[in-house]
């Protein structure tokens, strides 16, 4: 599961490896146990139970055993998680897809970059984003206009990219 070197990380911490490692492990257990149908976001509650877990171990002195789930299992948790929600995938894709987005944001030129954002974020009329830039309204339009492109294009060059980064023209990976 994508889920578990994460949680493990972030326990890992306050805890050391091995713990966290154990409360990864029963917090899987216990996520087997839940009914993920009534679940809204499984990765949240997952995580919810480990740093439960975590938090009722530092209470305790002793270490409790944890039983190993077997591979069958956590497969077909991993199954159930895949078809209520977006794969890891996916959420990786999308997290890529933003970076892209905040890259060009910085690249911009200072009035497009603000334009933009206060159109976008603060809802601000052509009017109040020209008197905010010092600049006549009737320029917004470009700003905003040329700050969009630029946004288009490079999310349509990320969209167009094969994983290695190189152009996809849609032949497959075999093509000359």
């Amino acid at each position: 599961m994508e889920e578990a070197p994460k949680l493990v990380r972030q326990l890992t911490r306050s805890r050391g490896r091995a713990a966290a490692e154990d409360v990864v492990q029963a917090a899987f257990e216990r996520l087997m146990g839940a009914r993920l149908e009534e679940i809204e976001r499984p990765r949240a509650f997952l995580a919810r139970i480990a740093l439960n877990l975590a938090a009722d171990e530092a209470r305790r002195d002793g270490r409790t055993p944890v039983r190993c789930a077997p591979a069958e299992e956590i497969a077909a948790l991993e199954e159930k998680l895949a078809a209520l929600g977006a794969s890891a995938e996916d959420d990786l894709i999308d997290r890529e897809r933003r970076a892209v987005v905040a890259g060009v944001l910085h690249s911009l030129p200072r009035k497009e970059r603000l334009a933009l954002l206060w159109a976008k974020l603060e809802g601000l009329t052509h009017r109040q984003i020209g008197k905010r830039l010092g600049e006549p309204h009737t320029n917004v339009p470009f700003y905003l206009s040329r700050a969009l492109a630029k946004c288009r294009k490079a999310l349509h060059a990320f969209d167009n990219c094969d994983t290695h980064g190189f152009q996809n023209d849609g032949r497959g990976a075999d093509a000359d």
